[in-house]
């Protein structure tokens, strides 16, 4: 299980939870599972439950490697959020490159290193591309004099 989900959520109540599992039960196999979760809950919710977990088992394996990363990014705030289109993009980038690095032949102290980085690259698309979104208040007034001429 690999991948790399982005929530936006305006609910009262938020649950969000992330589970990376590698699982090896063969001879000489590998397995690898990184999964990224970012959940932004704007509009205040009244209560917030998270969960993140990684599990890597190698059962019955000789010469078996597994590894599990997950990472758990929750940003709350009482305000609207929107997603730049470059965020979006920058993201799906980040995604991409987190499926290859989980199919690459790179080392479990790689792979794991590697994750972090793509992890702090994602916080950096947070932090330069999440925008308060704008809410607009028109108000309207028009006072007209009347001419000069039809003043007493």
């Amino acid at each position: 299980m690999t991948g790399l989900a982005f929530h936006l959520t305006h609910a009262g109540a938020v649950a969000a939870t992330n589970v990376a599992v590698a699982r090896t039960t063969c001879d000489g196999c590998r397995a690898v599972a990184l999964s990224f979760q970012v959940v932004v809950a704007d509009a205040g919710p009244a209560s917030v439950d998270v969960g993140n977990a990684a599990l890597a088992l190698n059962e019955g394996c000789t010469g078996c490697e597994s590894v599990a990363v997950a990472y758990q990014l929750v940003l709350v705030g009482d305000r609207r959020m929107v997603l730049t289109d470059e965020g979006r993009r920058e993201l799906a980038d980040l995604r991409d490159r987190l499926r290859r690095l989980a199919r690459s032949d790179r080392s479990v102290t790689d792979i794991q290193v590697r994750a972090e980085r793509l992890m702090t690259a994602v916080g950096r698309v947070l932090a330069d591309e999440l925008r308060v979104r704008a809410r607009a208040r028109l108000d309207h007034d028009v006072e007209q004099a009347p001419p000069a001429s039809q003043r007493g």
